[in-house]
């Protein structure tokens, strides 16, 4: 299944089903032509990085691309790398646009360090040829330090991009702003997972197309009001909640209508005054010692005794106990 994703309305604008993996650009091309993408950004995984289809986003959709490139395209990535290899030994002679980032998460530092060249620094005139809408390179070097039971450990990823977007030197958040784009798809990858692993949406025996384009629509709502809820309520423990124990909570009709009620109004209000979820998402309140049920009225007999006294609270229990069974 192929869609198109908004990263700015958090809603699948568009969705192809396909039969292999290698048929994904066809799909790719087929929503460029039907839908209004102009001024967009589009990113995709490598697999589908080919001259064709980024020609087609620049010239058909007026839109631009910030996509992923691997080994596959040869001789592209090979110059790319070399280019950023010249740049580690300060051999490079270009224009550098360059951002930093760190995140402490998940028991570890994690540092982003993206870095950007000028694809008219780099490529030979052949190469222009092949890729005429190229004009900027993406370097992307994700650092992380783990540690575990006293001991350190240290690794290092490098992934490259590559877009129609000029660099900016005389913007500052240039580099910056770039490196939103790709966190933003990365995090779109890891909603993937959660539908793969999580929904079990791959291990689904579907051989019908209609149907599967309907148990991706609903699949993908389902994780979209979740992880909308997962985003709004207190962790636990330290911890977000867990996909598996908010579908459990959801099993429940009223649960399911206060969970989308939340979700397409973006409004919390309902859940965080609900008495079910106390003890669940949020805390019981402290009590104060004073607390009388909405169904008993208020005499003043249990605001008139004093906190000194050893038995208080037993005493305004009991005087509730004696109220409450009047009222039967």
């Amino acid at each position: 299944m192929v869609s198109l994703y908004s990263t700015k309305y958090g809603l699948t604008i568009s969705q192809r089903a396909v039969d292999k993996k290698n048929h994904e650009a066809e799909a790719i091309l087929e929503m460029i032509a039907t839908l209004n993408l102009r001024n967009c950004i589009l990113t995709w995984d490598a697999i589908n990085t080919r001259a064709t289809t980024l020609e087609a986003v620049v010239v058909k959709a007026l839109a631009d691309f910030l996509v992923c490139l691997k080994a596959n395209q040869g001789e592209l990535f090979d110059v790319i790398e070399e280019a950023f290899s010249m740049l580690d030994v300060d051999k490079f002679q270009g224009e550098l646009l360059s951002s930093s980032r760190t995140s402490t998460e998940h028991g570890r530092i994690e540092t982003k360090d993206i870095s950007i060249l000028n694809a008219e620094d780099i490529l030979s005139t052949e190469l222009e040829r092949k890729w005429p809408h190229v004009h900027s390179v993406i370097r992307v070097r994700t650092s992380r330090i783990y540690k575990s039971s006293g001991v350190q450990t240290e690794d290092r990823e490098d992934k490259f991009f590559i877009s129609s977007i000029t660099p900016d030197s005389l913007d500052d958040s240039f580099a910056a702003t770039m490196q939103d784009i790709i966190i933003s798809r990365w995090q779109i990858e890891s909603s993937h997972w959660v539908i793969d692993a999580v929904f079990g949406q791959d291990a689904l025996p579907l051989r019908n197309k209609e149907y599967i384009d309907n148990s991706t629509v609903y699949t993908k709502i389902a994780c979209n009001v979740l992880s909308y809820i997962r985003e709004h309520v207190p962790y636990y423990n330290g911890k977000p909640w867990s996909f598996e124990s908010l579908q459990i909570l959801a099993r429940k009709a009223q649960t399911n209508f206060m969970f989308l009620k939340a979700f397409f109004t973006k409004d919390m209000s309902e859940i965080e005054n609900d008495e079910r979820f106390i003890g669940i998402f949020y805390k019981e309140p402290e009590p104060t010692g004073n607390d009388v049920p909405d169904n008993l009225e208020v005499t003043g007999h249990e605001n008139q005794i004093d906190d000194s006294f050893k038995f208080a609270n037993l005493v305004r229990r009991i005087s509730k106990i004696k109220s409450k069974r009047k009222l039967r």
